[in-house]
């Protein structure tokens, strides 16, 4: 016997709250979006149309508010977030382990002749 699936019996109306299944909320499509803008934003800096400090900046604008342990928002660490760029960036070209070597070292020496110009990375407001 087949049954037709309705949202009652999908969401589990009726049953106990431990058999229901877990909808999807809000803060998963918000994680989602973030996810998404950040792959955006990395593919924008792999294709060249993006510079190392305005997809890090853009990056951190796809990123929820941080507090740090004590609730406020913690000092903006540019040369920390850029390494994490980096890193999504090695990421996303992972399956060609030598584009992603050389293309992670070009961003380090953006990263450094910044940091030797200006001491830190002061990133702009996306």
């Amino acid at each position: 016997m087949v049954r037709a699936l309705t949202a009652e019996s999908f969401l589990g109306v009726g049953r106990p709250a431990a058999s229901r299944r877990c909808v999807p909320g809000q803060e998963y499509h918000l994680a989602l979006q973030r996810l998404q803008s950040k792959q955006q934003i990395i593919a924008e800096l792999i294709s060249g149309r993006l510079p190392l400090l305005e997809a890090t900046a853009q990056f951190r604008a796809a990123q929820p508010p941080a507090k740090d342990q004590a609730g406020a928002p913690p000092s903006d660490d540019g040369e920390r977030l850029c390494r994490t760029v980096i890193g999504w960036a090695y990421l996303a070209l992972s399956e060609r382990p030598e584009r992603a070597d050389a293309f992670s070292e070009e961003l380090e020496q953006e990263l450094q002749d910044h940091l030797a110009r200006h001491g830190t990375v002061c990133l702009p407001r996306a």
